[in-house]
């Protein structure tokens, strides 16, 4: 997604505000939440969709390996000796116990809900961007233009506490679990 323009000055947000015309603040503004909001619940969905990923097909490879492991101990226990059977056995029993930590360690630290919680993040401000461009696209007033900037900033603010709230709600439940 291309950055939006109307003709807008350049430079950092903050430094031109008080210059700028009601329509390129809100231009700027719309820029400003395509970049450090949508890119942001963007990059954060695809972090704990790699981790949740990565964690189940390891958990699933330990499976996988603990039923192969059984199969050879049974084929091979006359060409292995007892080292190798204790070998075999002990790690029949050790990979699942490493399975389940991993396990715990995904439930507790809520991978999936906090990918659910930034992908849904990311949709919506990307509908809000999308929203707003229209809004725009169809504004030719300077009080049109603010009322869109109001409701962008109002939508924004809805979606960052909503965003901290279960984001915290996920951390609040993994301490009870812990403590």
């Amino acid at each position: 997604m291309k950055p939006f323009t109307a003709d807008q000055p350049t430079g950092s947000h903050k430094e031109l505000w008080p210059t700028q015309s009601v329509k390129d603040q809100t231009i700027a503004f719309i820029n400003h939440v395509y970049k450090y909001c949508y890119k942001s619940y963007k990059n954060e969905s695809e972090k704990y969709e790699k981790k949740y990923d990565c964690l189940y097909f390891v958990i699933t490879a330990i499976g996988f390996a603990v039923t192969i492991l059984i199969g050879l101990q049974k084929i091979l226990e006359a060409h292995i000796g007892p080292l190798g059977d204790l070998f075999i056995t002990c790690s029949i029993f050790i990979l699942p116990s490493v399975s389940s930590v991993l396990l715990l360690l995904m439930n507790q630290k809520g991978f999936k809900k906090k990918l659910e919680l930034r992908e849904e993040a990311r949709i919506y401000s990307k509908y809000l961007i999308n929203e707003a461009k229209i809004r725009f696209g169809a504004s030719t007033s300077d009080e049109e233009y603010q009322e869109i900037y109001k409701w962008l900033n109002t939508e924004i603010k809805k979606l960052q506490e909503s965003q901290a709230k279960g984001y915290m709600a996920v951390h609040n439940v993994s301490e009870k679990t812990n403590g």
